[in-house]
């Protein structure tokens, strides 16, 4: 069978969907061409979406000043909502520049987001151009905030710094290095004299920009961790949130100012004052939100609709409606004066953590993350003839087996056949039955990793330190091959095509190949460190294993004499997944800074690299014909990655 060449290449991005779509969002289409490289270049090949069903990580949300636009941010970037016209998809505004900390600057002319880790991004709020960067080469920003006149940013950083720079010029005005600990939010006091700053575990204090000293309060406090903060109109008091309770504190005295009356305490994780300063929002777990007097502290409303924690609240800025976003992964909007719930917004999802083909190339599906709330999903899409459109399917639920964290699919298989899936998380191994999404067989025993024996009869699975084999249509153990000599946990498991032997690679990467009649073990390898994926190459001959010591690497090993037969070297922290193309000529691999690599087997040479992900790829499959790549990751989008039939190599 002959590949297609990579002369053109589109993209789908597939959003992981959570909750159904009160507002459905239909399909955002911009032109996608690849020039491929056969040399590896970071920059040598570009790729934007032909197709988008789904809009990444949720992260903050803002308001433009005159209350028309709202900005969520999200891994994918900024997505610009018209607030009258929520029914209408939204715009998306830059490939990536989100996720970060974002905010509008007072005249709504420009956005700021540090999505870009290096520094502040200036970007014209009608056309998404970036028209300044603010820099800071030797920290990364996590945190923003405008001053209420525009001309000055603050930003907190993850080292514990706050930066100040003056937004006409460029140049920065000043540096506090100040924490121990990760700067998660600034704000600036209306008069703008002070920049108030709250540190990852729990201290608060403030910055006097004036005459530069680093007191807010008589007596910085102490929170138990993550506070949000929120100055009242007037500036006199400030709000604090964190994850055991609300508190208002007098600037002047660092006194409390304010007790929310609370019947029983909440975590709380975000809190707004109203831009007249007569409310006072708060989003507590279990997805609460609390509306206070902001004089009295007695409790006006209670907002319910959120299934998980609330991350982020914002008051328009006319007051009348109240934007909140949660780890459910939507957005909801509220009628402030009824507590109504105005609108939904979904499309939001979870990291995808692994993706599989079924063998007819028909239907792909992939599994999620999940929450306390809801939990971690496999879902499915019929990809039909027409890849631009994939239809979504059936949903399935896997919902928490126990309160310490949600379960999640670690891996993904379907069998040779097509009638079962096989999804391994911390507690179970599961088989699903494809045609009614039911459980078939669940295996007593968890799995990092999942893979089909050749004929379907026999089931690996990785869990711990050890490799386990079922019998498929009983459900029966047959044997546990157990690495002794080391205290790391086998991660990802593969199986030979002729069905005689399963590889294994252990997180510190040990690299073995088991013998499935006998059990015995053949170590290929015992000094890479960070190991993460196996693959066998079609005919069996080669087998793939990737690992990180001093730099991300890709062995290529003999089966038969167990030698290492090509080293690939990527420019990456750490590579994480693997997959052969079907005739064994390509090698995909997808590494933790979103970049996916087609590597020519043969030669071992880069022939594109293709960029579109925002972070760590988890899981590759090929279709059973090779045209179509499909990648998950944790950026919480799949993407469809179709490869063209001329070929100019």
């Amino acid at each position: 069978m002959r590949i297609p060449s990579l002369a053109v290449i589109a993209v789908i991005v597939v959003g992981v969907l959570g909750s159904p779509i009160p507002i459905s969002h239909p399909q955002v289409w911009s032109q996608a061409i690849l020039q491929p490289v056969r040399k590896p270049s970071a920059s040598a090949s570009q790729v934007t979406e032909q197709a988008r069903l789904g809009q990444g990580r949720l992260g903050p949300l803002a308001w433009s000043p005159d209350g028309k636009i709202l900005i969520v941010s999200s891994s994918v970037g900024l997505w610009r909502y018209q607030a009258d016209h929520l029914e209408l998809a939204p715009q998306l505004l830059g490939n990536g520049i989100g996720c970060g900390s974002v905010a509008f600057s007072p005249d709504g002319t420009t956005i700021a987001s540090c999505g870009n880790q290096s520094g502040i991004g200036l970007y014209n709020a009608s056309t998404a151009a970036e028209t300044a960067e603010l820099k800071l080469a030797d920290d990364t920003i996590c945190s923003l905030a405008f001053s209420p006149d525009g001309s000055m940013i603050a930003a907190g950083t993850r080292q514990g710094s706050v930066a100040l720079w003056d937004v006409k010029s460029g140049t920065q005005r000043g540096r506090l290095n100040r924490q121990k600990y990760s700067v998660c939010s600034v704000t600036f006091s209306p008069d703008e004299t002070t920049v108030a700053y709250a540190g990852s575990q729990g201290d608060v204090d403030g910055w006097d920009v004036k005459t530069n000293s680093s007191r807010l309060l008589e007596h910085p406090v102490v929170y138990t961790a993550i506070p949000s903060l929120s100055f009242s109109p007037d500036g006199a008091n400030l709000a604090i949130a964190d994850c055991c309770s609300s508190e208002v504190l007098n600037v002047k005295t660092g006194l409390p100012a304010l007790h929310l009356v609370q019947f029983f305490p909440a975590p709380t994780r975000s809190i707004a004052y109203s831009p007249d300063g007569l409310l006072l929002a708060t989003g507590s777990f279990p997805g609460i939100i609390r509306l206070y007097d902001a004089k009295t502290g007695l409790r006006r409303n209670l907002l319910r609709g959120h299934d998980d924690e609330i991350d982020n609240l914002a008051f328009s800025p006319d007051g009348k409606l109240l934007v909140s976003s949660s780890e459910d992964n939507t957005v909801r909007l509220w009628d402030v004066r009824t507590g109504t719930q105005r609108a939904v917004l979904t499309g939001f999802g979870f990291a995808v953590t692994s993706v599989a083909f079924s063998p007819n190339a028909e239907t792909f599906v992939a599994s999620t993350e999940g929450s306390f709330s809801t939990g971690a999903s496999i879902l499915q899409w019929q990809l039909g003839s027409d890849i631009h459109h994939p239809v979504p399917r059936d949903t399935i639920h896997i919902m928490p087996n126990s309160s310490i964290s949600p379960n999640q699919a670690n891996s993904l298989a379907f069998s040779p056949n097509g009638l079962l899936l096989a999804s391994g998380d911390a507690d179970s191994t599961v088989l699903w039955d494809v045609k009614t999404t039911k459980r078939a067989t669940v295996l007593t025993r968890g799995a990092s990793s999942v893979a089909f024996s050749p004929d379907g009869k026999l089931l690996a699975a990785s869990g711990g330190r050890d490799v386990t084999l079922w019998q498929v249509q009983s459900g029966t153990h047959i044997a546990t091959w157990e690495d002794s000599g080391t205290a790391a946990d086998i991660i990802d498991v593969a199986y030979s095509p002729n069905g005689l032997l399963v590889a294994s690679i252990e997180t510190l990467g040990d690299v073995s190949l088991w013998n499935v009649r006998t059990g015995a073990r053949q170590i290929l390898t015992d000094h890479y460190r960070f190991g993460s994926s196996v693959a066998f190459s079609p005919d069996g001959l080669t087998l793939a294993s990737s690992s990180w010591d001093s730099e991300a690497e890709i062995h290529l090993w003999d089966v038969k004499t167990g030698l290492e037969t090509t080293t690939l070297k990527i420019q990456a922290n750490l590579n994480v997944a693997l997959a052969f193309s079907p005739d064994g000529t390509l090698l995909a691999t997808g590494d933790n800074d979103g970049n996916l690599t087609l590597w020519d087997v043969k030669t071992g040479v880069a022939r594109a690299i293709l960029k579109g992900h925002r972070s760590a790829i988890h899981s590759l499959a090929f279709n059973t014909n090779g045209s179509v790549l499909v990648s998950g990751s944790s950026d919480g989008t799949v993407r469809l990655w179709a490869i063209s039939a001329s070929s100019p190599f």
